[in-house]
């Protein structure tokens, strides 16, 4: 039986190279590093987008053109297969300022859910499966103040997109503003909805 060892990561090795015929692998390891190294640190992903027509023209024709209504998802990040989702999180900022002038809250009556849904790569359409948190977020109305997050089920691990599959993270229409005069695409409220992402491509690096 013979242990051979294919291993990057130790400490340097100043007469091998990676992509050499010989002396590269040897039967034991060359030790252990005290760190990774930091060539090593990629892959890890902070994705995200915001509701925010107030400052996204094409946002507000957007939203127009759909006629959104309670009950609709509003998707704004895609998750491309063969990545984890961990977590998601969602932030209110209730009114903004345009031009150096503070605008007036008019979302009263919005409220909206942080939803992930699962659509097919090949016909681009759902698949009808919405990712479980493990804390819902939903209920959160679009005139308050508001930071939430929720770990993505399973909750040790996350959720692995299979191959054939992407991921939509977005929100969930719960109810439009009160003032019937003020459509979705008027708000002057931003939600940004952000999550944490891995992928695994092989370190190609020497």
């Amino acid at each position: 039986m013979a242990n051979v060892m294919l291993t990057l990561g130790g400490p340097y090795r100043y007469n091998h190279c990676s992509v050499g015929r010989n002396t590269v692998y040897d039967e034991s390891t060359n030790g252990v590093a005290e760190r990774i190294a930091g060539e090593y640190m990629h892959g890890l992903f902070t994705v995200g987008n915001s509701l925010n027509p107030m400052h996204s023209e094409g946002q507000a024709e957007a939203l127009d053109a759909a006629k959104v209504a309670a009950g609709d998802f509003v998707g704004l990040f895609e998750i491309p297969a063969n990545h984890t989702l961990l977590d998601v999180a969602v932030r209110v900022f209730p009114v903004q300022s345009s031009r150096g002038y503070q605008s007036k809250l008019n979302s009263d009556g919005l409220v909206v859910g942080v939803e992930v849904h699962e659509y097919d790569q090949e016909t681009l359409q759902p698949t009808g499966t919405t990712i479980d948190l493990v804390t819902a977020l939903n209920g959160i109305p679009a005139n308050e103040d508001a930071f939430k997050r929720s770990a993505v089920k399973p909750g040790e691990g996350g959720h692995w997109v299979e191959s054939d599959k992407f991921l939509v993270l977005g929100l969930k229409i719960e109810s439009l503003p009160a003032d019937k005069q003020v459509k979705l695409s008027d708000i002057t409220a931003r939600i940004e909805v952000t999550g944490h992402v891995f992928d695994y491509e092989c370190p190609i690096h020497v």
